[in-house]
């Protein structure tokens, strides 16, 4: 993993919001919580940011078709290199996805399309992968090093992303599932991921996820009551994201909502889960760990994801950290192999981040078992 975000030298997980905090105590709220990215788009903002700590993302018009964008580009991004808290630079959102807009309308089957408007998304799509390298050219002239990444929507189209892959060092993309819906499994963050992964298996990976209500967006669903993302909803995408690779995590939406808003403490309680084990967030998986669901009891649909990670403390201490993701709605009995031999013991001696209920592993022949309910998340940690 590249390390995208640095404190005091050492490697840290993106865990962003794309609003910037309305006030001062929104600020120590987010901060306090592990909040250490947000999008800006000024130089006083870059300046507030940078005061509390926290790295900043900028989005720039990146897609250079002729002189008139490129000095658009230029004029924007010059008064702002060289800042402490710039990390990233940001081409426009869902770039891709885009070029099959006709007004409202999106063609988001091609072949069911007429001819002419295909022949427009092709063209629309050749001119964004060479504005792409055009702007992005100008970005390394005037700040060599610094990560470019482009957010896709769900949906956007795989192969016109990987002819963009030599100008990014980011790619992600949002998926906002709640209310749940067949459309919008709650489930599907992790192979959403392993599909992006796929298309750029050496790009970091960021997952975008809720932060709003869809009924406060206009054109949406607007005077239906509103559905926020629960605790346990926004627990489970957070680490389900992660076990599928997931190497940063970012909320959007909270500008869409007035405050204060309830939901966004039930936001942070994840956020703050993920300050705990911070250092593990950036560390590998331990390979030898095998995870799986017992499918003789029921059958294992997306299954049980889960990883162990080590990392070792400045006094050289050695410490562990294992999660388990139940990503069916159903209880799944879950086996673990491995894991004596990677200096776990025993696991009911881990510490759990968040209380469990009283459900401790048991040891069988060679392996162990656990029993996990549907989407149910445990993440442990070595004392």
């Amino acid at each position: 993993m590249r390390a995208i975000i640095r404190q005091n030298g050492a490697p840290v997980f993106p865990l962003g919001m794309y609003e910037f905090p309305r006030d001062e105590s929104e600020w120590k709220t987010w901060t306090d919580a592990g909040i250490n990215l947000v999008r800006c788009g000024n130089r006083e903002q870059l300046d507030i940011a940078h005061k509390y700590g926290v790295s900043v993302w900028v989005p720039v018009p990146m897609i250079v078709v002729d002189d008139a964008s490129e000095r658009r580009l230029i004029e924007m991004i010059e008064p702002l290199v060289g800042h402490p808290a710039l990390v990233v630079w940001e081409v426009p959102d869902e770039a891709i996805w885009r070029t099959i807009c006709f007004g409202d309308d999106r063609a988001r089957r091609l072949w069911e399309e007429p001819e002419d408007r295909v022949v427009e998304v092709v063209r629309r799509r050749d001119e964004l992968v060479k504005g792409l390298a055009r702007g992005a050219k100008i970005i390394g002239e005037r700040d060599p090093g610094r990560p470019i990444w482009l957010n896709e929507a769900t949906p956007s189209d795989q192969d016109t992303l990987a002819r963009c892959l030599p100008w990014l060092d980011i790619v992600g993309f949002d998926f906002y599932p709640v209310p749940p819906s067949i459309e919008r499994p709650m489930h599907e963050w992790g192979p959403l991921l392993d599909k992006y992964r796929r298309t750029a298996p050496r790009h970091e990976l960021w997952a975008v996820q809720q932060a709003f209500s869809w009924s406060s967006l206009p054109r949406h669903d607007a005077g239906k009551p509103p559905s926020y993302p629960n605790t346990e909803q926004v627990r489970f995408a957070a680490w389900q994201a992660i076990a599928h690779g997931a190497t940063g995590l970012l909320w959007w939406g909270s500008s869409h909502e007035d405050r204060p808003a309830p939901f966004l403490a039930d936001l942070m309680e994840t956020v703050q889960e993920l300050k705990k084990v911070q250092p593990f967030l950036t560390a590998a998986n331990i390979p030898s760990v095998r995870i799986s669901a017992n499918q003789r009891l029921r059958p294992s649909v997306l299954g049980v994801s889960g990883f162990v990670r080590l990392i070792e403390d400045a006094d050289g201490r050695k410490r562990r950290m294992l999660a388990l993701v139940n990503e069916d709605p159903w209880g799944h009995d879950v086996e673990l192999t491995g894991l004596h031999d990677i200096g776990i013991p025993d696991p009911n001696e881990m510490r759990p981040v968040t209380p469990v209920s009283a459900c401790p592993f048991v040891r069988l022949t060679d392996n162990w078992t656990v029993s996990l309910e549907g989407y149910e998340v445990r993440v442990y940690v070595t004392p």
